[in-house]
Parts: C-alpha cells; sequence; structure tokens
C-alpha cells in the first residue's frame, strides 16, 4: 500500500521499451536532419557566382569579359559581394535564366552611353536584388537611351533592385508587345533626365523615366523612385499602350496595367501617366513633385485613380517642357479619356497650378472626338494655397459626374466647368 505523500515511480518494462525507441528516435532525427535540410539545400540551389568564371570585383578591374561569359552560362546567376567594374551591356539570353543579388554590385563605367546595363533578351527571366550603377552619369540627349535594365520578352520579373543614376531605370521595350510583367520592390534612385529645366520643344521628352513599361499586361508595385535634385526627368512612372506602333497584337493588347503603392518624389514632369492604356488602375501612391502634373490618364479607358497622395509643390519659375505649354494640375485627365473614375485622392496644391483636378478634353480636330467622357470625380479632398486657381476644372467634356470633394484655398473656383454634360455640382462659388 502506498504511503501518504509517497509516489509510485515504477515503470513497466514495455513502457520502459517504449520511451527508450521515443528517446533513440530523436537523437537520430536530431543528428540526421541537418544532414538532409544541406542536401536538399544543394538541390535546390544551383546556380554560378561571377567569381566562379574568374570576376575579380575589385572596384578596379575590368570584369566585363568574364561577366559575359558568367550571363551565357544560363541557369541561376548569384552576384555575390563585390563592386564589379562592367564597361559594355550584359546580356541575359536564356529562358527562366534568374540573376540573384547577393550584395555585389554591377558598376557600368564606359559602353552604355546609347545602351543597356542588362538586357533581357528571353522569356521568363527574373532579375532580382541586384543592384546597378552609373556613377558618371553616362547618357545623352539623343540617340539611343541609356537604361539601367531593358526588357525585351515575356513574363519577366524585376524585383528587389537597386538603379542608381541612370537616365531611364527599368525599361519594357517598345519594339514589340512584350506581355505579363511584375516589376516591383525596386529603388530606383537619382534618375537623369535629359531635359534642361526650359523652354526647349522636345528636349528631355523621350528619356529621363524612373519606370516605362510599352506593351501590356503588367503590375508595377511597391517601388520608391526619384529625379535627381537640379535635373529636368520626364516621367516616374509610365504605362503605355504602343497603338498602332506595335509589332504584334497578341491576346489582351494595350491592356491591364496596374501601379500600386509606389513612392515618387522629385523634379519630374510627370509622376505617374496611364496613355494609350485599356483596363488600369493607379493607387495608392504618394507623389511629391511633378512640374507638370502628379497623376494623369491620357487617351486611356476603364482607368480607375484611387486613394494616392498628391503634393504638388511646382514652383511658378519652373519652366521645364514649357514649350508644350502644359496645364499644371495634381491630377490630370488629357483628351478623349473614357470611363475614368477619379475617387477618394487627396491633394494638396502648394505650387503654382491650374488646377488640383483638371478634365481637360479637346476639341474637335481633323474628325477625332478627343473630348474625355463617362467620367466621375467624387470623394476626393483638395487642398489648396492661392497659387492654385480652381479645385477641379472640367473642359471639352461630356457625361461628366462631379460629387462629394472638398475643396479648400484655391484663388478662382472651387468647381469650374464648360461644356455640357456635367452633372452634380455647382459652377463655383
Amino acid at each position: 500500500m502506498q504511503k501518504p505523500g509517497a509516489f509510485d515511480c515504477t515503470i513497466m518494462p514495455d513502457s520502459l521499451i517504449t520511451v527508450a525507441m521515443i528517446v533513440r528516435s530523436i537523437i537520430l532525427l536530431a543528428v540526421l536532419l541537418p544532414a538532409v535540410s544541406a542536401a536538399h539545400a544543394a538541390d535546390r540551389i544551383v546556380g554560378a557566382t561571377q567569381y566562379d568564371y574568374g570576376a575579380v570585383c575589385d572596384g578596379k578591374t575590368d570584369d566585363t569579359g568574364t561577366l559575359k561569359k558568367w550571363m551565357a552560362s544560363g541557369g541561376t546567376l548569384f552576384l555575390m559581394p563585390g563592386v564589379c567594374i562592367v564597361s559594355d551591356t550584359l546580356e541575359m539570353n536564356t529562358p527562366n535564366q534568374r540573376l540573384a543579388g547577393m550584395g555585389g554590385e554591377l558598376r557600368f563605367v564606359a559602353g552604355i552611353r546609347h545602351g543597356y546595363g542588362i538586357h533581357v533578351k528571353a522569356d521568363g527571366v527574373w532579375v532580382d536584388g541586384a543592384r546597378l550603377s552609373n556613377p558618371n552619369e553616362l547618357g545623352t540627349g539623343a540617340g539611343g537611351r541609356n537604361v539601367g535594365i531593358l526588357v525585351a520578352a515575356h513574363y519577366s520579373r524585376v524585383t528587389n533592385n537597386t538603379i542608381d543614376r541612370f537616365q531611364n531605370g527599368i525599361q519594357v521595350s517598345s519594339r514589340g508587345e512584350y506581355q505579363n510583367h511584375i516589376i516591383s520592390g525596386n529603388f530606383i534612385r537619382d534618375v537623369t533626365g535629359a531635359g534642361t529645366g526650359g523652354p526647349d520643344g522636345d528636349i528631355g521628352e523621350d528619356r529621363g523615366d524612373g519606370i516605362t513599361v510599352w506593351g501590356a499586361q503588367a503590375t508595377i508595385t511597391g517601388n520608391v523612385i526619384n529625379c535627381k535634385a537640379g535635373h529636368d526627368c520626364r516621367i516616374g512612372i509610365h504605362a503605355e499602350g504602343l497603338g498602332d506602333q506595335q509589332r504584334a497584337s497578341p491576346p489582351r493588347s494595350n491592356e491591364m496595367f496596374t501601379a500600386t503603392g509606389n513612392i515618387v518624389t522629385g523634379p519630374f514632369r510627370r509622376m505617374i501617366v496611364f496613355e494609350d492604356v485599356t483596363h488600369g488602375a493607379i493607387n495608392g501612391n504618394s507623389t511629391a513633385g511633378g512640374n507638370w502634373w502628379g497623376i494623369a490618364s491620357i487617351r486611356s479607358s476603364n482607368i480607375a485613380i484611387t486613394g494616392n497622395s498628391v503634393l504638388f509643390d511646382r514652383d511658378p519659375d519652373n519652366k521645364a517642357g514649357w514649350g508644350y505649354n502644359p496645364e499644371y494640375a495634381g491630377i490630370m485627365l488629357y483628351g478623349r479619356n473614357r470611363g475614368v473614375t477619379v475617387a477618394g485622392n487627396a491633394i494638396k496644391m502648394t505650387g503654382a497650378a491650374l488646377a488640383g483636378i483638371n478634365l481637360q478634353g479637346l476639341p474637335l480636330h481633323s474628325g477625332r472626338d478627343d473630348r474625355n467622357s463617362d467620367v466621375t470625380i467624387t470623394g476626393n479632398t483638395i487642398t489648396a494655397t492661392k497659387a492654385t486657381r480652381h479645385g477641379i476644372r472640367a473642359v471639352y467634356s461630356d457625361r461628366v459626374t462631379i460629387a462629394d470633394n472638398a475643396v479648400h484655398g484655391v484663388a478662382d473656383k472651387d468647381i469650374l466647368r464648360f461644356g455640357a454634360g456635367i452633372e452634380g455640382a455647382p459652377g463655383g462659388r
């Protein structure tokens, strides 16, 4: 009989055997699992570093030749720590190839004034986590464009890279109808524009972009982009359908773009623009700067511009691209937009501008109707100084609904409208 306060610690033989087996199994797992995991990791990670092909990457030696051989090897390429000097374009020609940055830098010092740092020429390529720099700010105002990463293929991913001081950061080429792209998490630092900051005709209007996609079906998400101080850059984020210029017409041509959660700052002429696009969304972005427009839709349809924060702080003496006679605005709908919604945006106007939101349709020209139509402007907040003339301005636009917007501090009218078919708001105070 058990005594009070005592415990029976007797273990039956079968139970003792079971416990011993469990303990031994745990010990075996502890010994074997690391080796199994390492073996599986080795199976997963199949690729080469730049050093496997003889690169030095000491910040002095020109490694272009060895890096080209490395790129041509295909598979997964690991850009390990080190500064690799490059004097020509590096091409990625193998389908489904991946460049994975592991702390290394590709420093381009020559050979790309009219060309590209990395040229993606095969479908399914993924460029991830690499650092590209252009310390000499190679580029030009005419001829071939200087671009950090140029994609001329389908199904690309360009993610988590740092692209420093290129005239154009990331571009999907206009020489094709390239589709299905993910461009996300990149730092596009100190874009160097080609404009002069003055009214010089076309100068600067064909280069100087952070991210540009010509083609279709692309999502541009979570990037941080700036134009270098003192420069005259063109566009922070630009998605454009090719229209009659496209060389192929696959399904959904010129369609389906999103720009979401990006930050764009500095003296770009236009911060985020969709042009000749069908089915798209510009939402949740934050822009500060913009010498022409914060966000714009140009000749596009079925576009949602929602939940963005726009700070427009243009200096009245700024003449960047003035030869085009831009009508300055926080958000601009320019020429023949159809089915566009502008809703829930916060627009702060501290610089010289015509309007917080401007619907600028165009009169009939050569028989073409370039009026905006079927547009809804609702739930926006526009806070301005007297340097901004109007809150919302609608010109040559039909079937436009303007409702429930808050406008404060403009110099003239909260709502200025002329043209038939604009409903739901008074003509101004």
